[in-house]
């Protein structure tokens, strides 16, 4: 399909950039002027949200591909920015999303008095500029550059409190994020230019015929791995260690923008690299669908060990991403448009988690779940929307992840994938012992000794612009079950571009057999709650969940082997950073004329350890990777 230029996608991004230029123009002048700071970003955010919904939306839904060049580097490589249905969806859960996050973020970080607000909402609303930049891409060069400036500009938003754990969390996510991506994915990137000669996205794919078999597996395991933000394992630790920043900066990473831009960009390569044909013939879509079942697993067992509630909310992150890669790698045609609507059903729920786990720390300066009894008779409005966005979290009837996992469990048994239906069903469950503990302490637990039972929700001045948001997001939770619209059509019209693999089990019987099992998980869910409400109601102390807890009861027989394997990898990130940055010591000591060891103490202790670090790698990697470029075209395989 031929695309329609149109300057409305350059458009939408601007205001988000024109406000943080705006900001950051005058910084010490807004921060004695917050109301028109924060009137700034909030009309920028309105104004994004229309654009995309006044004037790229219409087109995408009647089918066209609206397309903009920035600029042609050389021939066939150009960074571009390209609007299909897919890209849509995302657009429109970040565009929308990130109103009712920075009306959050408003409350949030004056309900706390926090420092350097308006150096946190510069970086804050130059994210959503670089989210809505990814979406927008029109090849995967562009979609390198933005996913790169998100990265680095959300670092700021993470060691916000400045502090050594601020500092130290701060310090893996970057490490993650940039490492991975400068060795994983900037060497696919090269490797798919030097064989193909593009880097454009064609519904379908692109890379079938072009090098061998291997040589297409290993480019795959490069790019899946490249995107970190996708938090498949063993790369996922970075996502729960980056809770040590402020409530929205983490509804911003868990919802909005950061993990939602690696499942797009994975699904992106899915759909628009690869294509179904290419996939199944290699048969990526188990090597994919076994990555992101383990990683889904997991994530639920080694969760259910945290007790401060943001890192367990983020390790359902974890989980949530996996099941969109894993409906995404079923192939059919059932689970693939339930993937792409996950990514909306995720975040609307997900948010809402997040947003309440803030508002419980504005009002009550509480973080951990072992300290929330009763914490729903003083903060009703709050709980109760954490309730339902826990039921989004388990898919339950009259939430909107209800379709969308339904969809994924009917495609995986089209497709006849059992053990993936099996895996997509038993996560339905385990959400259940996920979340049961912070709902049951919150309603039918008793204060504790010398607490009133009081109204406690967020302090009145801010009540508005911390609590309204997470109720009007809760409200489209189950709105969007009823009225799926625009998610539905934009992910019908993609699939139906894209294509699929022909179903084994006929359609309707596979819609038949997947209500059944839904509902069959609905009602054991039910009965485990019932069963297990003596044990949690009477059970006294701390009440964290350990190691040794009877697994029944939320043990978990995996968390110490991926507790091993996080620390492992983070070794030899660590290792890998201590390498690259030698040729900076030596040049630093070289220069300065310093000790060896003095230069090599000044960069462990200063940000341009980081500076240092990443530009290093990416010399070494992107050397590399001309250097196997160069191979390849000389040996006449492009």
């Amino acid at each position: 399909m031929a695309a329609i230029e149109s300057t409305w996608v350059v458009l939408a991004l601007i205001p988000s950039l024109i406000a943080a230029l705006i900001l950051a123009s005058r910084m010490s002048f807004f921060e004695k002027l917050p109301n028109l700071r924060d009137s700034i970003t909030t009309i920028a955010t309105i104004l994004t949200f229309l654009v995309i919904m006044l004037f790229v939306l219409p087109p995408v839904l009647e089918g066209e591909i609206l397309y903009y060049e920035l600029f042609e580097l050389i021939p066939n490589l150009s960074v571009a920015f390209e609007v299909d249905a897919f890209g849509m969806v995302f657009a429109l859960v970040t565009s929308s999303l990130w109103i009712a996050t920075n009306i959050y973020a408003i409350g949030y970080m004056r309900g706390l008095k926090e420092h350097a607000q308006t150096r946190f909402f510069i970086y804050f609303t130059i994210s959503i500029f670089a989210a809505l930049g990814i979406a927008f891409s029109a090849n995967l060069l562009t979609l390198f550059i933005f996913y790169e400036i998100l990265s680095i500009v959300t670092y700021p938003l993470v060691i916000h409190h400045q502090d050594r754990k601020a500092m130290t969390g701060g310090t893996e996510y970057l490490i993650y994020l940039i490492v991975t991506s400068m060795l994983f994915q900037l060497l696919a990137i090269l490797l798919i230019f030097g064989l193909t000669g593009t880097l454009d996205y064609t519904e379908g794919g692109f890379l079938a015929g072009h090098g061998t078999a291997l040589m297409q597996t290993i480019i795959f395991l490069l790019l899946i791995f490249g995107y970190a933000k996708a938090a498949l394992f063993p790369i996922h630790k970075w996502l729960p260690t980056a809770m040590v920043a402020p409530t929205p900066v983490s509804a911003l990473l868990h919802a909005v923008a950061v993990v939602v831009a690696g499942v797009f960009s994975v699904m992106r390569v899915v759909f628009d690299v690869f294509g179904p044909t290419l996939m199944k013939a290699l048969s990526l879509d188990l090597v994919l669908g076994g990555f992101a079942a383990f990683t889904l697993l997991a994530a639920l067992l080694y969760g259910l060990t945290q007790d401060n509630l943001k890192r367990r909310v983020a390790y359902s992150t974890v989980n949530q991403l996996s099941v969109m890669m894993l409906g995404a790698a079923l192939l059919t045609k059932t689970a693939m448009t339930g993937s792409i609507i996950h990514i909306a059903a995720h975040s609307f729920g997900k948010i809402i988690l997040f947003f309440a786990a803030g508002a419980i720390y504005v009002a009550a300066h509480k973080k951990l779940i072992s300290k929330l009894d009763g914490i729903g008779k003083q903060m009703p409005i709050t709980m109760v929307c954490f309730f339902i966005g826990m039921l989004a979290m388990i898919a339950v009837p009259l939430t909107f992840a209800f379709t969308s996992k339904g969809m994924m469990v009917e495609g995986a048994l089209a497709g006849n994938y059992l053990i993936f239906c099996g895996v997509f069903l038993l996560a339905g469950f385990l959400d259940l012992i996920y979340f049961f503990p912070i709902v049951f302490r919150a309603f039918l637990r008793d204060l504790p000794k010398g607490e009133k039972k009081e109204w406690k929700e967020a302090p009145l001045p801010i009540l508005g612009l911390v609590v309204a948001p997470i109720a009007a997001v809760t409200v489209f939770v189950v709105v969007f079950y009823f009225v799926p619209y625009p998610f539905m059509d934009l992910a019908e019209i993609k699939i139906g571009n894209v294509g699929h693999v022909e179903d084994v089990m006929p359609h309707e019987e596979a819609q038949h057999l997947g209500h059944t099992a839904e509902l069959a998980v609905l009602g054991i869910v039910i009965l485990f709650a019932i069963a297990n409400y003596a044990y949690f109601g009477k059970s006294k102390g701390r009440e964290r969940i350990r190691f040794d807890t009877p697994w029944i009861y939320g043990g978990n027989p995996l968390s110490k082997v991926s507790h091993w394997s996080s620390r492992k990898v983070a070794n030899f990130y660590r290792y890998m950073v201590y390498v690259s940055r030698s040729p900076a010591e030596w040049l630093l000591s070289a220069v300065t004329r310093k000790d060896l060891k003095e230069a090599k103490k000044y960069l462990a202790v200063s940000l341009q350890a980081h500076v240092t670090s990443t530009t290093s790698m990416a010399v070494l990697y992107l050397t590399i990777g001309f250097i196997i470029f160069i191979l390849i075209k000389g040996g006449g395989m492009g």
